[in-house]
């Protein structure tokens, strides 16, 4: 029998799927500037840890770095390629990572 130990279930549970707007790092519903600057600043200046890093991992590298910072100022202002599902509105992550989303309150009606 597994035990639930949070974010990550044991024994053969299924991770639970949190609702979340991919490039929304701040969740306050709108993809913009402070949404870059949050990633930076969480990877360089030691700015709070986003509750959904799968919303900052904007690219879906499965991964958070600077490159998402860049992909989503691409987006915003150079007309970039838009980010991966789920955009622009909520949804789950359908990309296999071990980034966690412990809570997205925008997309809590949704669901």
């Amino acid at each position: 029998m597994g035990v639930d130990i949070g974010a990550h279930e044991a024994g053969g549970c299924e991770r639970a799927k949190i609702m979340f707007a991919r490039g929304d790092v701040n969740a306050d519903g709108k993809r913009d500037v402070a949404d870059a600057v949050s990633v930076l600043q969480f990877l360089f200046s030691g700015g709070q840890t986003p509750l959904c890093l799968k919303a900052a991992d904007t690219n879906d590298s499965g991964r958070v770095n600077v490159a998402d910072a860049i992909y989503l100022l691409s987006f915003i202002f150079a007309h970039g390629a838009r980010p991966p599902a789920p955009f622009p509105g909520c949804g789950i992550d359908l990309t296999l990572d071990e980034l966690p989303c412990e809570s997205f309150l925008p997309c809590m009606a949704a669901e």
